[in-house]
């Protein structure tokens, strides 16, 4: 957490912050050189977050948020809602977090989508 923070703090952040990750048309994901980008600002919230509540915080912080869809932890635009990925693309996937912090709490949006309570 505190490596997230002390990026938001610097003069880069407000310069990546602007950033969006569309994947490309053909493809669900975003390409390698995005990927290695996003996972290196987006990991150290994952292992450093001790419940969902503070993850789901430290990516908002960041320009990043979580969201359930089709059935698999989402990364998402904060600022869109965008879907950018799936925690199994960053090495994170949801069984793998709720073993550490707990199941979620979800609330079903319908056709296997979901967001997040506190």
């Amino acid at each position: 957490m505190q490596q997230v923070q002390n990026f938001v703090s610097s003069p880069d952040a407000s310069a990546i912050a602007a950033v969006h990750w569309k994947p490309r048309k053909t493809c669900d994901q975003p390409d390698v050189e995005s990927a290695i980008l996003l996972r290196s600002l987006v990991l150290p919230a994952f292992e450093h977050a001790r419940s969902w509540k503070e993850l789901v915080e430290a990516l908002d912080s960041i320009g990043f948020g979580l969201a359930i869809a089709n059935g698999h932890l989402a990364l998402t635009e904060a600022d869109t809602g965008a879907r950018i990925c799936t925690g199994r693309f960053l090495g994170m996937p949801l069984a793998q977090l709720s073993e550490r912090m707990g199941k979620p709490v979800v609330r079903s949006l319908g056709e296997g989508d979901g967001e997040f309570l506190f």
